[in-house]
């Protein structure tokens, strides 16, 4: 598992590598096959979810990925608990889902997924 941690100045380091890195670095490190973990250098809070959706979103053109008409309703309905208990767990079978299918079109089709170097 890769460190990477954030600082509160929105920076990224690469504590294998000892540098600084960027939103394109991460990506070209998952795509080597690189498992990463980003952690909150002064808190030590996960964030790798929340970074990888960033990189999704600004280096792979994840954002259309999203239809408008879903974004508008999570937002609006977002805030009201009882949506939110009934359409999240919703939203993440779904991409639970997506996921699995995924990588048993990887496994049907013989893709490899690209290991890291040693």
């Amino acid at each position: 598992m890769r460190i990477i941690k954030k600082y509160s100045n929105r920076r990224l380091y690469d504590t294998e590598a000892s540098r600084y890195v960027n939103l394109d670095d991460l990506a070209a490190l998952v795509r080597e096959g690189h498992e990463l973990q980003v952690v909150d250098a002064a808190t030590q809070e996960d964030l790798t979810r929340a970074v990888l959706v960033q990189v999704l979103l600004e280096t792979q053109g994840g954002v259309d990925l999203f239809p408008v008409r879903l974004l508008h309703r999570v937002i609006r309905f977002g805030a009201d608990p009882t949506w939110g208990r009934m359409v999240n767990p919703q939203l993440r079978a779904g991409m639970e889902l997506l996921a699995t299918q995924i990588e048993q079109l990887e496994q049907a089709f013989a893709w490899s997924r690209p290991r890291p170097a040693p």
